[in-house]
């Protein structure tokens, strides 16, 4: 007790205090350090990276904030000032047993003294002695780990240590008295006088040889003199350090059930757990390693961190202090790896090596380290654990099967549950929007949770800066790092040695494609003529595990998660890499154009479509006219009409930099098309117009006609102006006969015959598509062939004679059967069908609109689909099978809804009315009937608008409403 006296006396002594008894010096010591102090205790702990990182558990943002607050760094000093004082008191009762720990002390009381008295002003002769203040506590920890020591003479290896550990001190102490001697107008103008740099640069080799070494020897020495008498319940030093307490998990069930199924098996356990950056293989592995089956199977668990580490002795070094190898042990070695290897065979051990990637990425020691492991392995009762970013496994290790697959992403319910486990509240619907964007990554939600959770912003305040600064906005204030940055995160895996100028190329291609790209061996293939290295670099990108191939896709493809994505965006220098995949997106649309004749096209096309279009914008935002870009846009907007997704912005962006005035207008035209689709016929009157002015001005008679016989065809017949229609149609006829074209001479014969069939002027209908036929003879053209039969067939139904009908529609069928054209395919068949059900043939009908049908799937015709389903539907009410018929029009109108096609709802609404009276339901018919007329009206469909409005008169009659019904009739 006197001795523990002596040495608080020593300490208290350099603060100016009185003397007192023991008791009252414990209980003093710790309140002395109340006065204010500046150091932020969290940049010590900055400097000092735990072993036991979690990839998924960012630090505190309250704790960042307070950081760079000038309280914090007073409660960090009052920490640290704390922390060393109680240490002193337990190295107090070391005294007898410790070499020149009493004169340790004693310095020490003088530093934290000066160290006070510091202004402000003097900044950096703080933080020089706030890094020993710090280095003295960690080597203090120690020494304090017993409580018992056996007699001095034991402790001989490590005297040269504590000896020059004191020295040290004890000329550092000197030189701060003699700078706090010194006038405050000489400190605030030499902050950083060759004193100081001094101080500085022997902090460095102390900290360079005595604390990452020497420190350890300590450590070890007193370890080995508890080895050989003290037991081991009065010390912790036989004890491994903890596994790290992961953060919360959510979602990864299947994967903790494969890990755990390797558990129960005879064979010794080699598990990587791999995966992008941020995707929580570090939680995961802590987890597994908590579970009671892996306890009971390894008693000993060993968590070492890869992170900061250059080369494999500093990870065998951190191994032997974790599992507590003697000195002597080492020196009996000629290599550590041996002392290390030998100690854990005598373990029922598990070892989990994690952020592997550091080491295993430098080529210089790859080797080296899978030979490591490959040692490991070949310990029975070991059981061997990496977390490692990318896809690829080290080799030198028979890992367990069946092998874990790379983490992948969080489902969105998941990642709604680890939000609300850190804020314990729901997600708002910014929130969940925000999570929505970040692809599942674990980490992702988790920097979100802690802004929210942490009141730093407000989740819509959070989604609002999201729109603007994607990943950026994730950032956790104060310092930066992996785990509390999602670009940091990224940045990683971009700059690992495994990525080649050529994958970096790839990866910024990639995020320019928002459906990723095909995986199919044609597409690999001719993606491998434009893009220089296509398969080597995409074999890198999945290596780092920035890329993934999505299997569950048919076929599969490559892919890149939403925030890899936004952090390639921002790498403006990768620029000129986007040509070669503009030319092959461009080569690619041109080569298949709409309406597709084969299959192939359309299922080539159907998968890039929106890759396209984005290829597109970016090619025509840059401004530079060029016929190829603007052409390329002529034929997907051509797509989008065809497949029902009718989109006016890239046909808009390309009429105003087209400087070539003919293909300006075949711009116009094709937007023409598009507003037709729309129903927006006011539009697309004035566009088809204006188109054909445009080539009229180029002399393109050709172009001309065409716009005039759409403008006929598909707006004033549409409008029910078939006057106006037919003069179009003539002039039409007149300008392909002017240019003595044989081809646009019979598409506007047969757009005549439609309009004489729609006017009931069937003889000169007849007279029309038979000369339209006969033309497209004469130049071969199947396909215009099949479609004036298709007409022709219409005509003969009208006129009651369906021998020949049939036999029309028979011979349209097998013109594109021939031809492998999918669209004829599907007229003909629902031509046939609607031939069917005239002639009360209702099976033969409903296999005709069964086969259209399939065949609108297969080609994923949306519009297609639904014509043959209101087909199908008119059957089944032929059939009195009312439900049926109820369900084929609600799918219907459902697709038309999907489509935004406003003509197809009207249509199917009128077939619901339809079908309501006939089951009575008058009501209902009526409302149907109601919806259908307001849409015709807006569509300013003249035939739709009519046809409603009789079927209000049937209604009313039914109703026995004779008044209401003579007004409609009106």
């Amino acid at each position: 007790m006197a001795m523990t006296s002596a040495i608080q006396f020593s300490a208290l002594n350099h603060l100016q205090l009185e003397p007192q008894s023991s008791s009252e010096l414990s209980a003093l010591i710790p309140s002395m350090t109340s006065k204010p102090s500046r150091l932020s205790l969290s940049r010590f702990l900055g400097r000092t990276p735990s072993r036991a990182g979690n990839e998924s558990t960012p630090p505190s943002t309250a704790q960042s904030q307070r950081t760079s607050s000038r309280g914090g760094k007073e409660d960090a000093i009052l920490g640290t000032t704390e922390t060393i004082l109680k240490l002193l008191q337990d190295v107090a009762k070391l005294v007898d047993k410790v070499p020149y720990i009493e004169g340790i002390a004693g310095i020490l009381g003088s530093m934290i003294e000066i160290r006070q008295e510091m202004k402000d002003s003097e900044k950096y002769a703080q933080q020089v002695l706030d890094d020993v203040l710090n280095s003295s506590k960690n080597i203090l920890s120690h020494i304090t780990r017993i409580s018992e020591s056996p007699h001095k003479d034991f402790l001989m290896p490590v005297e040269s240590d504590l000896k020059e550990y004191k020295d040290f001190l004890d000329g550092l102490a000197q030189d701060l008295k003699d700078y706090q001697s010194r006038r405050w107008l000489q400190k605030l103008t030499d902050r950083k006088s060759d004193k100081l740099k001094e101080w500085e640069r022997k902090i460095d080799r102390f900290q360079g040889t005595f604390v990452s070494a020497r420190t350890v020897n300590i450590e070890m020495g007193i370890a080995n003199l508890l080895s050989n008498g003290i037991p081991s319940t009065t010390s912790v030093l036989s004890v491994w350090p903890r596994i790290p307490k992961p953060a919360v998990m959510f979602g990864r069930e299947k994967e903790m059930e494969l890990l755990l199924s390797h558990i129960e098996t005879q064979e010794p356990l080699r598990i990587a757990i791999l995966g992008t950056g941020g995707m929580g293989k570090t939680t995961l592995a802590l987890h597994f390693l908590r579970k009671e089956k892996v306890s009971n199977q390894y008693p000993k668990q060993l968590f070492i961190s890869c992170e900061g580490k250059a080369s494999l002795d500093q990870l065998l070094l951190d191994i032997a202090t974790a599992i507590r190898i003697r000195p002597e042990q080492l020196q009996e070695k000629e290599h550590i790896q041996d002392a290390v290897l030998e100690e854990l065979r005598k373990h029922a051990v598990i070892i989990c090596v994690d952020n592997m990637e550091t080491l295993w990425e430098l080529s210089e020691i790859q080797g080296q380290l899978e030979q490591f492991l490959n040692y490991l392995s070949d310990i029975p009762g070991l059981g061997l654990l990496i977390t490692l970013r990318g896809i690829q496994r080290p080799n030198g290790v028979t890992w367990s099967r069946p092998l874990l697959g790379p983490l992948p992403a969080l489902e969105m319910e998941e990642s709604l549950q680890t939000f609300q486990n850190i804020v314990q509240q729901p997600a708002t619907d910014a929130a969940q929007k925000l999570i929505r964007e970040v692809g599942g990554i674990p980490l992702a939600v988790t920097l979100i949770a802690y802004l929210i959770r942490d009141d730093i912003e407000s989740s819509e305040s959070l989604w609002s800066r999201w729109e603007h600064e994607k990943n950026l906005a994730l950032d956790t204030p104060g310092n930066r790092s992996r785990l509390s940055s999602l670009d940091i995160s990224i940045k990683l895996s971009f700059n690992s040695p495994r990525m080649t100028p050529e994958a970096k190329s790839l990866l910024y291609l990639l995020s320019y494609l928002p459906d990723g790209f095909s995986n199919s061996v044609e597409m690999l293939k001719k993606a491998n003529d434009y893009i220089p290295q296509f398969r080597e670099a995409l074999k890198a990108l999945r290596t780092v595990a920035l890329a993934h191939i999505e299997e569950t896709l048919t076929p599969s493809r490559i892919q890149i998660l939403s925030p890899i994505k936004h952090f390639c965006l921002q790498l403006k220098d990768l620029d000129s890499y986007l040509e070669p995949i503009i030319a092959f997106y461009r080569e690619l649309i041109q080569r298949y154009p709409s309406p597709p004749k084969d299959t192939q096209a359309y299922s080539i096309i159907i998968q890039e479509f929106y890759n396209i279009s984005c290829i597109l914008h970016t090619d025509i935002d840059k401004g530079q006219y060029a016929i190829a870009s603007i052409q390329a846009v002529l034929t997907w907007t051509d797509w989008s009409i065809f497949l029902g997704r009718p989109s006016d912005a890239l046909i808009k962006k390309a009429i105003r930099h087209c400087e070539d005035i003919d293909l300006q207008g075949s711009c116009y035209t094709v937007l023409g098309e598009l507003f037709i689709y729309r129903n927006q016929m006011v539009e697309a009157e004035e566009v088809l117009q204006k188109a054909s002015a445009l080539h009229k001005e180029a002399d393109n008679i050709l172009e001309q006609a065409h716009d005039l016989g759409i403008l006929g065809d598909q707006v004033y017949i549409n409008r029910g102006q078939l006057k106006k229609a037919e003069e179009v149609l003539q002039k039409a006829l007149e300008l392909n006969n002017q240019a003595q074209n044989a081809a646009g001479q019979a598409h506007s014969l047969g757009r005549l015959g439609s309009l004489y069939i729609r006017s009931d002027q069937l003889e000169e209908a007849e007279i029309a598509l038979g000369e339209a036929l006969e033309l497209h003879k004469q130049i071969q053209d199947v396909l215009g062939q099949s479609a004036d039969l298709d007409r022709l067939g219409e005509l003969y139904m009208r006129k009651n004679q369906l021998e020949e009908a049939e036999k029309a529609f028979g011979e349209a069928l097998k013109l594109n059967k021939e031809a492998q054209d999918v669209q004829g395919q599907t007229f003909a068949l629902e031509r046939q069908g609607r031939l069917y059900m005239q002639k009360d043939q209702l099976a033969e009908a409903e296999k005709a609109f069964g086969e259209a049908l399939e065949l609108h799937k297969q080609n994923q015709n949306v519009q297609g689909q639904a014509a043959s389903l209101q087909n199908l539907g008119d059957l089944y009410m032929q059939r009195d099978q009312l439900e049926e018929a109820e369900k084929a029009f609600g799918e219907a109108l459902e697709l038309h809804k999907q489509n935004q096609h406003v003509q197809g709802q009207a249509a199917d609404l009128y077939k619901f009315g339809c079908l309501y009276m006939q089951k009575n339901c008058l009501e209902e018919a009526e409302k149907s009937f109601q919806e259908a007329l307001v849409l015709d009206k807006q569509i300013q469909s003249v035939q739709g608008q009519t046809a409603d409005l009789y079927k209000f008169g049937c209604l009313y009659m039914q109703k026995n409403c004779l008044e209401e019904a003579e007004k409609s009739d009106c």
